[in-house]
């Protein structure tokens, strides 16, 4: 009796390990919430690189040229349908879907790191689908790479 507790005991912490650390919180899309405000501590907000490229991108915006999607970062999308977020210890991301003022359906993909137990957005990618291309996830994907795998994926089986 005694050996079938410990054994069943043992599976249970090896079985828990081996489940994925991963979450699902709202934690991050917080800190793309506060992003929309007018505050003078926007900086904090995002990494140094990406703060400089949001500023150059905000400067030298030309609507003809794709720096315009940064720039109108997070302004941009002006009707927001759903988001969703995974957490992995110190690293996640956040996919918000929406449409532009023109009801161009888009997305933004953004990823965080934690840093001084504070998050901050390390990088943004703007997604837009046009001439009715559907949405081809339906959960955030962190790796650009493999972002781009499920869309040649998604594309293929059609």
């Amino acid at each position: 009796m005694k050996l079938s507790i410990v054994l069943a005991l043992n599976l249970c912490l090896v079985g828990c390990g081996l489940v994925s650390k991963k979450t699902t919180t709202d934690q991050l899309y917080g800190v793309y919430d506060r992003s929309k405000e007018s505050s003078t501590d926007q900086q904090a907000l995002y990494s140094p690189d990406l703060w400089e490229t949001l500023q150059n991108s905000k400067a030298h915006s030309n609507k003809e040229d794709f720096s315009a999607a940064l720039a109108n970062y997070p302004f941009e999308m002006r009707n927001e349908i759903s988001h969703s977020e995974v957490v992995d210890h110190d690293y996640g991301c956040l996919m918000v879907q929406g449409n532009n003022q023109d009801s161009i359906p888009m997305d933004y993909y953004l990823t965080f790191a934690k840093e001084n137990n504070a998050w901050i957005i390390n990088d943004i990618t703007v997604k837009y689908y046009l001439d009715g291309t559907e949405r081809y996830l339906s959960e955030p994907v962190c790796d650009e790479e493999v972002r781009m795998e499920r869309w040649v994926e998604w594309m293929q089986s059609k």
